[in-house]
């Protein structure tokens, strides 16, 4: 995470790319909190990604436009999207997984939510 901006350092690659995988898998195996963030923050692209599919599929069906090239365009550009909110704090799932896996913030407990009437 940048000291400056709160904001994660950027992951470059897709877990579904076979050497962007061995290369986080490396980083893993390093058992670093910048390797657990890493991992965290691609868990999370990969979560959201899955939402966003999900979310997509509701849509209405084929327009004149849809064909197999925009089908493949609209996939690679909710995988972006996924993969650039989760880097930008996305919905908290990173910063959770590292606190659970014991990152720098282990020690800090969450911070209880208000309940509910």
């Amino acid at each position: 995470m940048d000291a400056g901006t709160g904001v994660a350092a950027p992951v470059s690659g897709l877990a579904a790319d076979p050497r962007s995988l061995a290369a986080l898998g490396r980083d893993a195996r390093a058992d670093t909190p910048e390797a657990r963030r890493k991992v965290a923050v691609q868990f999370e692209a990969l979560f959201m990604d899955q939402l966003v599919r999900r979310m997509r599929a509701t849509a209405p069906g084929e327009t004149p436009m849809d064909n197999a090239g925009t089908r493949m365009f609209r996939e690679l550009l909710d995988q972006e999207t996924a993969r650039t909110m989760a880097e930008h704090g996305g919905i908290g799932l990173a910063d959770m997984l590292v606190r659970q896996l014991g990152g720098a913030h282990a020690a800090v407990p969450l911070q209880k939510l208000p309940r509910q009437p």
